[in-house]
């Protein structure tokens, strides 16, 4: 059985992250975006067994421009892709492949822009996580760089159906619910750990500037629960370490 690849992609336009030109993408480099991917047999039973609607098992269900982030600092422009959260893939539309959709797995890339090339995308990165139902990579929105970073994990989650097992009925069908999560990684972890959006845990991050964050934040009246006041911390933070 034929295994979905990315290797009928060359023909899309490369860019450089960094510079606006083409560039050369190798067969190995290629290679590595196979790695994990389904079958197209196995990846639509697994689609249709989620028997969730666009709305529920996507970040957005329509088709958008954007760009694959590859493992070398290069990019793949592609016309249309969506990020499937319940499934913690990437789908690439490309009419030669079976079914029309090739996957990408976090775990063969560094991550993705959603909006065409030139416009402020949103940027996700592949990052290490883990949590109570899942250990391993997953794609997160990141909102900032620097030594402290903030990033959201936006995916789905099952509230379990409820019984009344007196009466032997279920009373309350199983839910698939949307969730967004905030997540930070400070420099040298190996993976992003949840942050609980509480004064405490904002502090922690800062070490021994926790003090002179916690009068910025004052001075400019933050809210350690609202995450772009959070995100303007961290931007404060990072002048202190430069």
């Amino acid at each position: 059985m034929k295994r979905i690849s990315l290797i009928a992609l060359l023909n899309l336009s490369l860019i450089s992250v960094s510079i606006a030109q083409n560039q050369t993408v190798t067969m190995s480099e290629m290679g590595r975006l196979t790695g994990g991917s389904y079958t197209p047999f196995e990846y639509r039973r697994i689609v249709d067994q989620t028997k969730l609607t666009p709305d529920q098992a996507y970040y957005t269900p329509d088709w958008k421009a954007g760009t694959i982030l590859l493992a070398n600092n290069q990019a793949l422009a592609v016309p249309a892709m969506r990020f499937n959260m319940a499934m913690r893939l990437v789908e690439v539309q490309d009419p030669s492949a079976e079914g029309g959709i090739r996957v990408v797995p976090p775990a063969s890339v560094r991550g993705f822009i959603l909006g065409a090339a030139g416009q402020n995308g949103q940027i996700f990165e592949v990052q290490s996580y883990r949590s109570a139902t899942y250990s391993g990579k997953n794609y997160f929105e990141s909102l900032n760089q620097g030594p402290v970073r903030l990033f959201l994990l936006h995916e789905v989650v099952e509230r379990p159906a409820a019984r009344n097992e007196a009466l032997g009925v279920e009373t309350r069908a199983a839910q698939y619910l949307r969730s967004t999560q905030p997540y930070v990684l400070r420099a040298g972890q190996e993976r992003v750990e949840p942050l609980s959006l509480t004064k405490k845990a904002v502090l922690r991050l800062f070490n021994e500037k926790a003090p002179q964050m916690e009068a910025y934040a004052s001075q400019n009246n933050l809210s350690y629960e609202q995450l772009p006041h959070i995100a303007k911390m961290m931007e404060h933070y990072k002048t202190l370490n430069n």
